[in-house]
């Protein structure tokens, strides 16, 4: 055998009109078909012409288009079908549509309603806060009025103790000059008168009626020297005790 007089073999790639492609074994690296399996009449069931040359354009440009009634049913099915998918893709289309208006209209409602609770939350909370505010202002102008009543009693009571303590401390100063300021009384005795008497019998009478008006004048001195002290007492009591009440009222006024 000769060498080198067989063609070349190539992976060529066939291109049918239908716009179909598939690949094959040739020595050309490239094919164009006019039919192939993809839509040849035997496999599709479907009627194409096949014109090399151009005749049936001829045809058809001089006398018309021939349509059997066949022809004619198959393109008005094709046209019903293809209206009527047109038909269902809108409906689809506006189903689709309504559904994601009616999803829009749902989220907005939610997030309406989350922002009303929210915001009723948020006044409930400020009120809350408000009440609690007036109710803390309120129990401390409570405990600060209760504080001062205590401490007014408390200054009053002192107050009082003091004035007390200045009375008595008076009352007792006044007692124990008093005391001190009274002079001294001698009580005169029938023993003692009867001691002074002289031995002598006779002038017993006499001396008896002198030591008798002697003692008489002691008395009546003994009786008022101690009217005359609780007098002077009484007054230093009273002086000393006004005082203390007039230093009482200035504290209270102050």
């Amino acid at each position: 055998m000769r060498e080198k007089i067989h063609p070349k073999w190539h992976t060529a790639t066939v291109v049918c009109a239908c716009g179909n492609t598939f690949q094959t074994g040739s020595t050309l690296e490239k094919l164009h078909v006019e039919i192939c399996s993809n839509c040849h009449p035997f496999f599709t069931g479907k009627q194409k012409f096949v014109d090399t040359e151009g005749r049936v354009e001829k045809f058809v440009t001089k006398y018309g288009a021939v349509e059997s009634q066949k022809s004619k049913k198959a393109k008005a099915a094709i046209e019903a079908k293809k209206v009527k998918d047109a038909a269902d893709a809108a409906a689809a289309e506006a189903a689709k549509a309504a559904a994601v208006a009616a999803a829009e209209q749902t989220v907005r409602e939610g997030a309406e309603s989350a922002k009303r609770e929210a915001e009723q939350k948020r006044k409930q909370e400020a009120d809350a806060a408000t009440k609690r505010e007036a109710s803390a202002h309120a129990q401390r102008a409570a405990e600060e009025t209760r504080k001062a009543e205590e401490a007014r009693k408390e200054e009053a009571t002192r107050n009082a103790e003091a004035m007390r303590g200045a009375a008595q401390s008076a009352a007792h100063e006044a007692e124990h000059g008093a005391a001190a300021a009274a002079p001294r009384v001698e009580h005169v005795t029938l023993e003692d008168v009867e001691a002074a008497k002289p031995k002598t019998a006779k002038r017993a009478p006499a001396k008896a009626k002198t030591a008798t008006r002697a003692a008489k004048p002691k008395s009546a001195a003994a009786t008022e020297a101690p009217k005359k002290v609780k007098a002077a007492a009484k007054k230093t009591v009273e002086a000393k005790a006004k005082k203390p009440a007039a230093k009482g009222k200035t504290a209270k006024s102050k």
